[in-house]
């Protein structure tokens, strides 16, 4: 049975993760997702993301989106191994 949430939440292009709100929001019967349009915005914050993937459940996702004027490189993806919840969504991928 699918899980109903009271609201998702969207985090875009953080420059910053307030650890204890989203903990909070998940709590509260949340489910968050922090966002990507651009690898500028992920350069220096997904080690981050990623241990709060390891240590929140699937509530806690991460999406990557739109990159219109380069494609997404996969292999980022290895940099964010604890991801329970993933959506990839309008990518060109490459490499």
């Amino acid at each position: 049975m699918r899980k109903k949430w009271k609201r998702k939440i969207l985090i875009n292009n953080p420059v910053a993760l307030d650890r204890v709100r989203i903990k909070q929001d998940l709590r509260d019967g949340n489910q968050v997702i922090v966002q990507f349009s651009h690898p500028d915005f992920y350069a220096f914050i997904l080690e981050e993301v990623d241990e709060l993937c390891a240590r929140l459940d699937e509530n806690f996702g991460v999406r990557f989106y739109g990159h219109y004027s380069l494609s997404f490189d996969g292999r980022t993806l290895l940099r964010i191994p604890h991801v329970k919840m993933l959506h990839l969504n309008s990518l060109v991928t490459g490499a």
